[in-house]
């Protein structure tokens, strides 16, 4: 029997804790449950997610429980409305630590660098 491998338990739970973290502050800032927010249609909860912080797509969709395919529609529906906007530049995702894009709804960060 192997024994855990300590750096995988780590990161693991690193993983968990930005994902409780975001998930925390969306709900905080709409002042709204969990189970509320889950009612919400996928769209809407894409929208209000990436209003309050950018992030990227696997975040919001393992966050609000957004199935990544049908994420990948409503991001096509919010951006043909301009609603939405992709970052320019890769960044590292906390979640998976591979490079890329930042996604956002909030309008204020349309026009920095990144955006």
């Amino acid at each position: 029997m192997k024994a855990n491998n300590p750096s995988k338990t780590a990161r693991f739970q690193e993983r968990q804790s930005y994902i409780i973290f975001y998930r925390k502050e969306v709900l905080k800032h709409y002042e709204i449950s969990f189970s509320q927010f889950l009612k919400k249609p996928e769209k809407t909860r894409l929208f209000f997610a990436l209003k309050v912080l950018p992030a990227t797509a696997k975040v919001v969709s393992i966050a609000f429980k957004i199935p990544i395919e049908n994420q990948c529609r409503r991001k096509r529906e919010l951006q043909a409305e301009n609603r939405l906007k992709v970052s320019y530049r890769d960044v590292q995702c906390k979640y998976t630590g591979h490079y890329a894009r930042l996604l956002t709804c909030d309008k204020e960060l349309f026009q920095t660098v990144l955006f």
